[in-house]
Protein backbone atom coordinates (compact mmCIF):
# COMPACT_ATOMS: atom_id res chain seq x y z
CA UNK A 1 0.00 0.00 0.00
CA UNK A 2 2.69 2.21 0.99
CA UNK A 3 4.46 2.06 -2.70
CA UNK A 4 1.14 2.65 -4.17
CA UNK A 5 0.64 5.47 -2.19
CA UNK A 6 4.05 6.94 -2.62
CA UNK A 7 3.98 6.18 -6.89
CA UNK A 8 0.54 8.38 -6.88
CA UNK A 9 1.81 10.53 -4.49
CA UNK A 10 4.69 10.92 -7.18
CA UNK A 11 2.63 11.50 -9.95
CA UNK A 12 -0.05 13.62 -8.74
CA UNK A 13 2.36 16.11 -6.30
CA UNK A 14 5.45 16.67 -9.17
CA UNK A 15 3.53 16.04 -12.40
CA UNK A 16 5.86 17.75 -14.42
CA UNK A 17 9.43 16.17 -12.95
CA UNK A 18 7.15 12.62 -13.39
CA UNK A 19 6.17 13.64 -17.08
CA UNK A 20 10.23 14.13 -17.72
CA UNK A 21 10.85 11.45 -16.02
CA UNK A 22 8.77 8.99 -18.13
CA UNK A 23 10.43 10.81 -21.46
CA UNK A 24 13.62 10.64 -20.12
CA UNK A 25 13.29 6.73 -19.69
CA UNK A 26 11.41 6.34 -22.80
CA UNK A 27 14.06 8.31 -24.78
CA UNK A 28 17.01 6.42 -23.04
CA UNK A 29 15.45 3.52 -24.12
CA UNK A 30 14.44 4.40 -27.92
CA UNK A 31 18.05 5.64 -28.37
CA UNK A 32 19.62 2.16 -26.45
CA UNK A 33 18.00 0.46 -29.63
CA UNK A 34 18.79 2.74 -32.25
CA UNK A 35 22.60 2.79 -31.03
CA UNK A 36 22.58 -0.70 -30.95
CA UNK A 37 20.98 -1.27 -34.51
CA UNK A 38 23.96 1.69 -35.46
CA UNK A 39 26.84 -0.07 -33.80
CA UNK A 40 25.81 -3.51 -34.88
CA UNK A 41 25.98 -2.09 -38.58
CA UNK A 42 29.19 0.07 -38.77
CA UNK A 43 30.84 -2.99 -37.06
CA UNK A 44 29.64 -5.52 -40.03
CA UNK A 45 30.37 -2.88 -42.21
CA UNK A 46 33.60 -2.79 -41.66
CA UNK A 47 34.34 -6.69 -41.95
CA UNK A 48 32.80 -6.74 -44.95
CA UNK A 49 34.68 -4.43 -46.71
CA UNK A 50 37.82 -5.66 -44.82
CA UNK A 51 36.52 -8.87 -47.32
CA UNK A 52 36.82 -7.04 -50.39
CA UNK A 53 39.55 -6.97 -52.44
CA UNK A 54 41.28 -3.16 -52.75
CA UNK A 55 40.95 -3.08 -56.38
CA UNK A 56 38.07 -3.91 -58.82
CA UNK A 57 38.36 -7.28 -60.59
CA UNK A 58 36.82 -8.70 -63.67
CA UNK A 59 35.65 -12.18 -62.97
CA UNK A 60 35.92 -13.26 -65.91
CA UNK A 61 39.76 -13.18 -66.09
CA UNK A 62 40.43 -12.16 -62.44
CA UNK A 63 42.47 -9.39 -63.50
CA UNK A 64 42.18 -5.85 -61.66
CA UNK A 65 40.32 -3.20 -63.62
CA UNK A 66 41.84 0.10 -64.70
CA UNK A 67 39.55 2.71 -64.25
CA UNK A 68 40.52 4.05 -68.17
CA UNK A 69 39.04 0.15 -69.18
CA UNK A 70 36.15 0.49 -71.20
CA UNK A 71 34.73 -2.21 -68.98
CA UNK A 72 35.38 -0.52 -65.80
CA UNK A 73 32.26 -0.70 -64.18
CA UNK A 74 30.36 -2.16 -67.06
CA UNK A 75 27.80 -4.28 -65.77
CA UNK A 76 24.99 -6.87 -68.25
CA UNK A 77 22.03 -8.15 -66.44
CA UNK A 78 21.20 -11.93 -67.86
CA UNK A 79 17.18 -12.71 -68.32
CA UNK A 80 15.76 -16.25 -69.31
CA UNK A 81 13.93 -15.06 -72.31
CA UNK A 82 11.10 -16.66 -74.04
CA UNK A 83 9.34 -17.27 -77.58
CA UNK A 84 5.99 -18.15 -75.04
CA UNK A 85 7.00 -14.68 -72.72
CA UNK A 86 9.11 -12.41 -74.85
CA UNK A 87 10.96 -9.24 -73.19
CA UNK A 88 9.56 -6.45 -74.93
CA UNK A 89 11.32 -2.79 -75.04
CA UNK A 90 8.23 -1.09 -72.57
CA UNK A 91 9.37 -3.01 -69.64
CA UNK A 92 13.30 -2.43 -70.20
CA UNK A 93 12.57 1.45 -70.58
CA UNK A 94 10.67 1.47 -67.62
CA UNK A 95 13.35 -0.03 -65.97
CA UNK A 96 15.63 2.03 -67.37
CA UNK A 97 14.14 5.14 -66.26
CA UNK A 98 13.51 4.35 -62.59
CA UNK A 99 17.62 3.49 -62.92
CA UNK A 100 18.26 6.79 -63.79
CA UNK A 101 16.00 8.22 -60.90
CA UNK A 102 18.07 5.68 -58.58
CA UNK A 103 21.22 6.81 -59.30
CA UNK A 104 21.30 9.92 -61.45
CA UNK A 105 24.93 11.02 -60.63
CA UNK A 106 26.20 7.23 -60.95
CA UNK A 107 24.97 6.55 -64.18
CA UNK A 108 27.25 6.69 -67.38
CA UNK A 109 25.03 4.98 -69.81
CA UNK A 110 22.89 2.06 -70.78
CA UNK A 111 21.83 0.03 -73.25
CA UNK A 112 20.55 -3.40 -75.43
CA UNK A 113 18.95 -4.27 -78.51
CA UNK A 114 16.10 -5.26 -79.98
CA UNK A 115 13.70 -6.14 -83.25
CA UNK A 116 10.40 -5.68 -84.11
CA UNK A 117 10.02 -8.96 -85.67
CA UNK A 118 10.02 -11.79 -83.40
CA UNK A 119 11.07 -14.23 -85.89
CA UNK A 120 14.33 -12.54 -85.79
CA UNK A 121 14.66 -13.82 -81.82
CA UNK A 122 17.04 -16.83 -81.32
CA UNK A 123 15.80 -18.15 -78.36
CA UNK A 124 18.72 -20.31 -75.68
CA UNK A 125 16.44 -23.33 -75.82
CA UNK A 126 15.80 -23.65 -79.61
CA UNK A 127 17.78 -25.14 -82.25
CA UNK A 128 19.62 -23.08 -84.13
CA UNK A 129 17.76 -22.57 -87.60
CA UNK A 130 19.81 -21.42 -90.16
CA UNK A 131 16.39 -20.49 -92.12
CA UNK A 132 15.72 -17.89 -89.57
CA UNK A 133 16.96 -14.23 -90.59
CA UNK A 134 19.89 -13.60 -88.17
CA UNK A 135 18.66 -11.37 -85.12
CA UNK A 136 22.24 -9.76 -84.93
CA UNK A 137 21.46 -8.15 -88.82
CA UNK A 138 18.60 -6.44 -87.59
CA UNK A 139 18.92 -5.05 -84.17
CA UNK A 140 18.17 -1.77 -83.51
CA UNK A 141 20.43 -0.37 -81.17
CA UNK A 142 19.14 0.84 -77.54
CA UNK A 143 22.34 2.70 -76.03
CA UNK A 144 22.38 6.08 -74.50
CA UNK A 145 25.21 8.24 -72.49
CA UNK A 146 23.67 9.19 -69.32
CA UNK A 147 25.05 12.62 -67.77
CA UNK A 148 23.60 14.14 -64.54
CA UNK A 149 20.37 11.56 -64.52
CA UNK A 150 19.82 12.83 -68.13
CA UNK A 151 19.89 10.88 -71.39
CA UNK A 152 22.67 12.79 -73.72
CA UNK A 153 23.06 12.98 -77.39
CA UNK A 154 26.20 14.40 -78.46
CA UNK A 155 25.58 14.55 -82.50
CA UNK A 156 29.54 15.58 -83.23
CA UNK A 157 30.77 12.78 -80.93
CA UNK A 158 28.20 10.25 -82.10
CA UNK A 159 29.14 11.12 -85.63
CA UNK A 160 32.92 11.24 -84.54
CA UNK A 161 32.91 7.69 -83.41
CA UNK A 162 31.05 6.02 -86.25
CA UNK A 163 33.75 8.52 -88.94
CA UNK A 164 36.63 6.91 -86.96
CA UNK A 165 35.75 3.58 -87.61
CA UNK A 166 34.19 4.45 -91.14
CA UNK A 167 30.84 3.79 -90.51
CA UNK A 168 29.48 7.54 -91.21
CA UNK A 169 27.91 7.54 -94.92
CA UNK A 170 26.45 11.28 -94.57
CA UNK A 171 23.57 13.07 -92.82
CA UNK A 172 22.82 14.08 -89.19
CA UNK A 173 22.84 12.19 -85.61
CA UNK A 174 19.09 12.91 -83.86
CA UNK A 175 19.38 15.73 -81.68
CA UNK A 176 18.81 15.74 -77.88
CA UNK A 177 15.76 17.38 -78.26
CA UNK A 178 14.33 14.66 -80.62
CA UNK A 179 16.12 12.06 -78.21
CA UNK A 180 13.75 14.01 -75.30
CA UNK A 181 10.67 13.96 -77.11
CA UNK A 182 10.67 10.74 -78.62
CA UNK A 183 10.33 12.48 -82.73
CA UNK A 184 10.15 9.69 -84.93
CA UNK A 185 13.42 9.58 -86.79
CA UNK A 186 16.58 7.64 -87.12
CA UNK A 187 20.35 6.51 -87.84
CA UNK A 188 20.02 3.66 -90.07
CA UNK A 189 22.27 1.39 -92.33
CA UNK A 190 20.34 1.67 -95.47
CA UNK A 191 22.50 -0.77 -97.71
CA UNK A 192 21.82 -3.71 -95.25
CA UNK A 193 18.30 -3.01 -94.43
CA UNK A 194 17.89 -3.45 -98.50
CA UNK A 195 19.62 -6.58 -98.49
CA UNK A 196 17.57 -7.96 -95.44
CA UNK A 197 14.31 -9.72 -96.27
CA UNK A 198 13.14 -9.14 -92.69
CA UNK A 199 12.65 -5.85 -93.66
CA UNK A 200 10.76 -5.76 -97.07
CA UNK A 201 8.94 -3.26 -97.57
CA UNK A 202 9.51 -1.10 -94.25
CA UNK A 203 11.63 0.76 -96.14
CA UNK A 204 10.71 3.82 -98.37
CA UNK A 205 12.22 6.37 -100.72
CA UNK A 206 10.50 9.81 -100.95
CA UNK A 207 11.60 11.88 -103.97
CA UNK A 208 10.17 14.58 -103.45
CA UNK A 209 12.08 15.85 -100.32
CA UNK A 210 14.79 12.88 -101.28
CA UNK A 211 14.59 11.27 -98.00
CA UNK A 212 14.06 7.29 -96.58
CA UNK A 213 11.15 6.27 -94.47
CA UNK A 214 11.18 3.21 -92.34
CA UNK A 215 8.16 1.86 -91.05
CA UNK A 216 8.53 -0.27 -87.75
CA UNK A 217 5.49 -1.72 -85.54
CA UNK A 218 3.15 0.90 -87.93
CA UNK A 219 5.25 3.71 -86.71
CA UNK A 220 7.17 5.77 -89.26
CA UNK A 221 10.63 6.87 -88.55
CA UNK A 222 12.38 9.38 -91.38
CA UNK A 223 16.07 8.48 -92.14
CA UNK A 224 18.01 11.68 -91.00
CA UNK A 225 21.50 9.91 -91.02
CA UNK A 226 22.92 6.72 -92.74
CA UNK A 227 25.54 4.25 -91.31
CA UNK A 228 27.60 1.63 -93.46
CA UNK A 229 27.57 -0.35 -89.90
CA UNK A 230 29.54 -3.93 -91.26
CA UNK A 231 26.00 -5.86 -89.34
CA UNK A 232 23.59 -3.21 -90.05
CA UNK A 233 21.44 -1.43 -87.49
CA UNK A 234 18.90 1.13 -86.79
CA UNK A 235 19.37 4.01 -83.71
CA UNK A 236 16.13 5.24 -82.52
CA UNK A 237 16.00 8.22 -79.89
CA UNK A 238 14.94 6.75 -76.54
CA UNK A 239 11.23 7.78 -75.84
CA UNK A 240 10.41 6.61 -79.76
CA UNK A 241 11.31 3.11 -79.47
CA UNK A 242 8.46 1.52 -79.64
CA UNK A 243 7.34 -0.29 -76.58
CA UNK A 244 5.99 -3.42 -78.38
CA UNK A 245 9.82 -4.15 -79.45
CA UNK A 246 11.25 -7.44 -78.88
CA UNK A 247 14.49 -6.94 -76.76
CA UNK A 248 17.20 -9.44 -77.90
CA UNK A 249 19.69 -9.00 -75.88
CA UNK A 250 21.22 -8.38 -72.40
CA UNK A 251 20.32 -5.66 -70.15
CA UNK A 252 23.69 -3.56 -69.81
CA UNK A 253 24.64 -0.11 -67.67
CA UNK A 254 27.71 1.76 -66.82
CA UNK A 255 28.45 3.58 -63.88
CA UNK A 256 31.20 5.69 -63.06
CA UNK A 257 31.80 5.34 -59.51
CA UNK A 258 30.84 2.01 -57.14
CA UNK A 259 27.81 2.07 -55.23
CA UNK A 260 26.90 2.27 -51.83
CA UNK A 261 25.01 -0.45 -50.25
CA UNK A 262 21.62 1.38 -49.87
CA UNK A 263 22.08 2.07 -53.78
CA UNK A 264 22.65 -1.77 -54.48
CA UNK A 265 19.52 -2.34 -52.49
CA UNK A 266 17.04 -0.62 -54.80
CA UNK A 267 18.71 -1.71 -57.62
CA UNK A 268 18.19 -5.62 -56.37
CA UNK A 269 14.41 -3.88 -55.79
CA UNK A 270 14.39 -2.90 -59.62
CA UNK A 271 15.36 -5.70 -60.93
CA UNK A 272 13.01 -7.71 -58.97
CA UNK A 273 10.57 -5.70 -60.06
CA UNK A 274 10.56 -5.79 -63.82
CA UNK A 275 12.26 -9.35 -64.22
CA UNK A 276 11.23 -11.69 -60.99
CA UNK A 277 9.59 -13.86 -63.80
CA UNK A 278 12.57 -14.34 -65.84
CA UNK A 279 15.32 -15.52 -63.33
CA UNK A 280 17.46 -12.57 -63.36
CA UNK A 281 21.48 -13.10 -62.90
CA UNK A 282 21.87 -9.92 -61.11
CA UNK A 283 25.65 -8.91 -61.89
CA UNK A 284 28.20 -8.57 -59.07
CA UNK A 285 28.21 -5.09 -58.81
CA UNK A 286 30.91 -3.25 -57.17
CA UNK A 287 30.21 -1.78 -53.78
CA UNK A 288 32.07 0.74 -51.98
CA UNK A 289 31.17 1.93 -48.18
CA UNK A 290 33.60 4.62 -47.58
CA UNK A 291 30.74 7.42 -47.85
CA UNK A 292 28.43 4.70 -45.80
CA UNK A 293 30.70 4.06 -42.79
CA UNK A 294 31.43 7.89 -41.95
CA UNK A 295 27.92 8.09 -41.86
CA UNK A 296 27.22 5.24 -40.13
CA UNK A 297 29.99 6.12 -37.59
CA UNK A 298 28.43 10.29 -37.62
CA UNK A 299 25.20 8.42 -36.02
CA UNK A 300 27.10 6.31 -33.65
CA UNK A 301 28.74 9.25 -31.94
CA UNK A 302 25.19 10.86 -32.24
CA UNK A 303 23.42 8.59 -30.61
CA UNK A 304 26.03 7.26 -28.32
CA UNK A 305 26.54 11.23 -27.03
CA UNK A 306 22.72 11.68 -26.75
CA UNK A 307 22.43 7.94 -24.80
CA UNK A 308 24.86 10.01 -22.14
CA UNK A 309 23.16 12.90 -21.71
CA UNK A 310 19.65 10.73 -21.47
CA UNK A 311 21.46 8.76 -18.42
CA UNK A 312 22.62 12.25 -17.05
CA UNK A 313 19.45 13.75 -17.34
CA UNK A 314 17.59 10.79 -15.40
CA UNK A 315 20.17 10.65 -12.74
CA UNK A 316 19.67 14.59 -11.67
CA UNK A 317 15.69 14.11 -12.32
CA UNK A 318 15.68 11.63 -9.37
CA UNK A 319 17.72 13.66 -7.42
CA UNK A 320 15.81 16.38 -7.77
CA UNK A 321 12.67 13.91 -7.15
CA UNK A 322 14.30 12.93 -3.74
CA UNK A 323 14.92 16.30 -2.60
CA UNK A 324 11.54 17.20 -3.20
CA UNK A 325 10.58 14.30 -0.96
CA UNK A 326 13.09 15.51 1.89
CA UNK A 327 9.88 15.95 4.52
CA UNK A 328 8.82 12.30 3.29
CA UNK A 329 11.56 10.41 3.90
CA UNK A 330 12.18 12.57 7.68
CA UNK A 331 9.07 11.06 8.48
CA UNK A 332 9.44 7.50 7.33
CA UNK A 333 12.73 7.62 9.58
CA UNK A 334 11.51 9.21 12.81
CA UNK A 335 8.49 6.10 12.30
CA UNK A 336 11.19 3.47 12.71
CA UNK A 337 11.75 2.39 8.92
CA UNK A 338 14.78 1.22 8.76
CA UNK A 339 17.78 3.09 5.69
CA UNK A 340 17.84 -0.75 4.06
CA UNK A 341 13.46 -0.69 4.26
CA UNK A 342 13.18 2.80 3.27
CA UNK A 343 16.24 1.95 0.14
CA UNK A 344 14.26 -1.12 -1.13
CA UNK A 345 10.74 0.97 -1.11
CA UNK A 346 12.37 3.76 -3.33
CA UNK A 347 14.31 1.47 -5.50
CA UNK A 348 11.50 -0.68 -5.96
CA UNK A 349 9.43 2.27 -7.07
CA UNK A 350 11.25 3.41 -9.45
CA UNK A 351 12.58 -0.18 -10.95
CA UNK A 352 8.62 -1.06 -11.32
CA UNK A 353 8.07 2.67 -13.24
CA UNK A 354 11.81 1.27 -15.14
CA UNK A 355 9.89 -1.92 -16.18
CA UNK A 356 6.22 -0.90 -17.61
CA UNK A 357 8.34 1.73 -19.48
CA UNK A 358 11.23 -0.60 -20.98
CA UNK A 359 8.58 -3.08 -21.93
CA UNK A 360 6.54 -0.25 -23.35
CA UNK A 361 9.68 2.09 -25.06
CA UNK A 362 10.64 -2.03 -26.66
CA UNK A 363 7.19 -2.31 -28.08
CA UNK A 364 6.91 0.98 -29.76
CA UNK A 365 10.64 0.66 -31.28
CA UNK A 366 9.63 -3.19 -32.81
CA UNK A 367 6.28 -1.82 -34.23
CA UNK A 368 6.93 1.35 -35.49
CA UNK A 369 10.66 2.10 -35.24
CA UNK A 370 12.59 -0.89 -36.21
CA UNK A 371 11.17 -1.03 -39.99
CA UNK A 372 12.40 2.30 -40.55
CA UNK A 373 15.83 1.97 -39.24
CA UNK A 374 16.34 -1.62 -41.21
CA UNK A 375 16.01 0.22 -44.34
CA UNK A 376 18.82 2.24 -43.74
CA UNK A 377 21.10 -0.42 -42.23
CA UNK A 378 21.00 -3.58 -43.34
CA UNK A 379 23.41 -5.44 -41.00
CA UNK A 380 20.86 -3.97 -37.75
CA UNK A 381 18.39 -6.68 -38.02
CA UNK A 382 20.95 -9.37 -36.31
CA UNK A 383 20.41 -6.90 -32.98
CA UNK A 384 16.87 -6.74 -33.04
CA UNK A 385 15.49 -10.22 -32.28
CA UNK A 386 13.54 -11.44 -28.90
CA UNK A 387 16.70 -12.97 -27.16
CA UNK A 388 18.87 -9.70 -27.62
CA UNK A 389 15.54 -7.13 -26.18
CA UNK A 390 15.36 -9.86 -23.21
CA UNK A 391 19.16 -9.56 -22.75
CA UNK A 392 19.25 -5.91 -23.40
CA UNK A 393 16.18 -5.50 -20.40
CA UNK A 394 18.01 -7.47 -17.73
CA UNK A 395 21.13 -5.08 -18.35
CA UNK A 396 19.28 -2.27 -18.52
CA UNK A 397 17.55 -2.93 -15.15
CA UNK A 398 20.71 -4.21 -13.98
CA UNK A 399 22.46 -0.86 -14.45
CA UNK A 400 19.75 1.32 -13.01
CA UNK A 401 19.37 -0.84 -9.90
CA UNK A 402 22.81 -0.49 -9.28
CA UNK A 403 22.68 3.75 -10.25
CA UNK A 404 19.68 3.82 -7.59
CA UNK A 405 21.03 1.96 -4.65
CA UNK A 406 24.19 4.10 -4.65
CA UNK A 407 22.47 7.01 -5.34
CA UNK A 408 19.85 6.50 -2.97
CA UNK A 409 21.99 5.48 -0.25
CA UNK A 410 24.07 7.61 0.29
CA UNK A 411 21.04 10.44 0.60
CA UNK A 412 19.17 8.19 3.15
CA UNK A 413 21.15 7.65 5.24
CA UNK A 414 21.43 11.44 6.56
CA UNK A 415 19.50 11.47 9.66
CA UNK A 416 16.09 13.35 9.88
CA UNK A 417 17.39 16.30 11.16
CA UNK A 418 19.75 16.87 8.65
CA UNK A 419 17.41 15.64 5.65
CA UNK A 420 14.70 18.46 7.09
CA UNK A 421 17.77 21.52 7.19
CA UNK A 422 18.32 20.93 3.71
CA UNK A 423 16.01 23.21 2.49
CA UNK A 424 12.29 21.54 3.62
CA UNK A 425 10.02 23.32 6.47
CA UNK A 426 7.72 21.47 8.33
Amino acid sequence: MILLCNLKQFATKNRLIFSLFLLCQISAVLILFFSMGVYQNYSESKIQDQKKPEGLFDERTGEEYDKDDPFYLFYEISYKNSEDNPLRAGTVKAFYRELINCIPDKLDGLGTNCTFDLDAIVFPDEELDENKVDAMQTYINFSYDIKNGKIVCNQEEEIKDFKELGWWKGGRWFTEEENISGKNVCVADIRSIKENPLFDGKLKYNKKNKKYYLTLNNIKYEVVGELNYPAGSVHIPFEAIDDNFYVIDTLCFKLNTPLTKNEFAQIKQLYLKYFSDRQVELPNIAVSDAEQLRFYNTNLIIAIVVAILVSINLILLFKYVLMTRRKELAILRITGATINKVRRLYVLETMIISIILFIFSACVFDIFIKDIVLSHYEYAYVVYSLKNYCITFLLYILVIYIILNILIYRHIKKTPISLLKGGETI
